[in-house]
């Protein structure tokens, strides 16, 4: 099994072999056309190793969530989402949690092997620069009156172009011993052609795809490509400026018969690439066809695909935001039609919120919780509630809304969920209130049975609660949970409701149990290890002296594990201090 931290990589080099792919598809339909045409080709497959897919969906993802209207995501829409999960894996980078990373052994050992593999790539091409170096220090000036300075070395290289910013053309000493005046002209111009193209470049910009994926053959293999369409665009370009075919080929084989190849990618010569085709291609003299209409709308709509598809599927994948949500009511549940939002009195303890026959009411509660519990971030904590101010985590209300005598008989069909989520217009309409969701790979607790098996007491069936509410399956629900400081008590909840209060364990807690039932929780620890918005009340002297994972497990019989996954996130985009009643 792939450790989570390396789904990324693997998106990323399926997709970018993808592209390589489509390369390959191009170049064989340009094969008849110039050689620079096919290199920009290749180079553009090299760069893609460079340039993560998921930029550009998040870059749509994010444009989409604040520009496309809200909608609900369809059953198909789930399972194109989940076709596609490589391109989301990539996505945001983790928030940072006050909790020790999961260790996985496997990818410390990866990583280890990756480090060592670029680090001796890299002091490769190190080396050869320092040859290649040396024989420019040791080189004396040639005037030979070319828009580039010219030198000659004692090393026994062939002719190249060095340098990015400034190129050096190095010809070895005793050159025009082994080449006529008219060869010697015909390796110039070749040299001269890199320089116009920016060879050493882009050469530049392989060798760093090729250091930082060593690892991955379909690169090497890039660059073979590279060289060899580098090599024959120039043989091109220097019989096009008029140069005898003949002439050019011998000028080639005395090179390779008397000099070594450079070294360095990105130090462009003369003698690259399969020199028995090279050869052949340029006394053969082929006719090169130019660049037609439906080639260069094959190349342009490749690119625009390239660049519009994760755009586009980043908008397609673009959560709606919640005041649009709210706003539009898409489900058409029940509205408050008096909502009242005050700041609650100094001093307060106890946290409560209660779902009345004609609304709902939240005493002494922060902004944050309240945010969450309207936007179905349940079992979350509130690190991961991302870009709102502080004040929201401190200051604390109390809400009493309610709806109109003509809808006081619906609210009886609603689950709690649903009531939940009539409180978001209550946040657009007062807080003023935008977000939307992005799902994140984070540090997480399984809630799994511990040794012994759980130790959970069964509601009684026929028991009445307050309100007689309904959960999302239509099973008899509490109207009310009471959470302190190193106490909890519920009637009546579901392992789903119960991973709510679990999160004051500062993280999103994933059921792992199995179990359907309703549960009567009774829940004591330490007051002092209890979550900052654990608020004392009626029961908070009654903590236990245990620490909170310690109790879990004594008391109800389970237990949580350290583990990383997906985790649903809420990106605040807009919030202020609540209007006037």
């Amino acid at each position: 099994m792939i450790p989570t931290d390396l789904n990324f990589l693997v998106a990323h080099l399926w997709q970018s072999t993808l592209c390589v792919f489509v390369a390959w598809l191009l170049t064989l339909a340009l094969k008849n056309n110039r050689a620079s045409v096919r290199y920009w080709v290749w180079l553009a497959a090299s760069v893609k190793f460079l340039v993560p897919f998921s930029l550009l969906v998040s870059a749509g993802s994010e444009l989409g969530s604040r520009t496309l209207p809200a909608r609900e995501q369809a059953q198909v829409f789930s399972v194109v989402e989940e076709i596609s999960r490589p391109f989301l894996s990539s996505a945001p980078t983790p928030i940072p949690v006050a909790t020790l990373p999961v260790f996985h052994p496997v990818l410390a050992v990866l990583l280890g092997v990756w480090f060592l593999g670029f680090i001796s790539t890299a002091i490769y091409w190190l080396v050869l620069w320092h040859r290649i170096h040396t024989a420019l220090r040791m080189a004396t000036p040639l005037p030979l009156n070319l828009s580039i300075r010219a030198a000659s070395s004692p090393a026994r290289m062939e002719p190249g172009v060095f340098g990015i910013r400034k190129p050096v053309l190095l010809l070895p000493e005793g050159i025009t011993r082994c080449l006529s005046q008219d060869q010697l002209e015909t390796v110039v111009a070749h040299e001269l052609c890199h320089v116009q193209r920016r060879d050493n470049l882009t050469a530049a910009i392989h060798m760093l795809v090729e250091t930082l994926f060593w690892f991955y053959p379909p690169v090497w293999w890039i660059r073979t490509r590279l060289i060899e369409e580098r090599e024959r665009a120039c043989d091109e370009a220097v019989l096009q400026a008029g140069s005898a075919a003949y002439v050019y080929a011998e000028s080639i084989l005395n090179i390779c018969k008397y000099y070594v190849e450079s070294p360095l990618a990105c130090a462009s010569g003369v003698t690259g690439s399969n020199l028995n085709r090279r050869i052949t291609r340029i006394l053969a003299e082929h006719s090169l066809r130019r660049l037609g209409w439906p080639r260069k709308l094959l190349l342009a709509a490749a690119g625009a695909a390239a660049l519009s598809l994760p755009l586009v599927f980043g908008l397609l994948h673009a959560t709606r935001t919640w005041a649009q949500a709210a706003v539009e009511n898409p489900k058409g549940l029940p509205t408050f039609e008096v909502a009242t939002v005050k700041p609650s009195l100094p001093g307060g303890t106890m946290v409560m919120t209660k779902f009345t026959p004609d609304g709902m009411w939240i005493k002494n509660a922060p902004l944050i919780m309240i945010i969450r519990q309207a936007t179905g971030l349940l079992n979350s904590n509130d690190d991961q509630v991302i870009g709102a101010p502080s004040w929201v985590k401190t200051e604390k209300y109390d809400i009493d809304a309610k709806v109109s005598e003509a809808d006081v008989p619906k609210l009886d069909k609603l689950s709690r969920m649903e009531r939940n989520e009539m409180m978001r217009q209550v946040l657009v309409d007062r807080f003023k209130f935008a977000a939307h969701q992005e799902i994140r790979e984070l540090p997480v607790y399984e809630l799994v049975a511990a040794k012994g098996g759980p130790k959970l007491k069964e509601a009684t069936p026929g028991d009445t609660y307050p309100n007689g509410l309904k959960d999302d399956q239509g099973q008899s629900s509490p109207g009310m949970m009471r959470v302190g400081r190193g106490t909890v008590d519920c009637q009546a909840i579901s392992v789903t409701a119960l991973l709510d209060i679990l999160s004051l364990s500062g993280r999103t807690v994933v059921d792992k149990t199995g179990l359907t039932g309703k549960y009567d929780i009774k829940l004591r620890w330490r007051p002092e290890d209890s979550h900052p918005n654990a608020e004392a009340g009626d029961g908070g002297t009654e903590g236990s002296d245990v620490d909170f994972f310690t109790a879990i497990q004594e008391q109800l019989g389970l237990k949580l594990i350290p583990a990383t996954g997906p985790v649903s996130t809420l990106v605040v985009d807009h919030v202020e201090r609540p209007s006037d009643n």
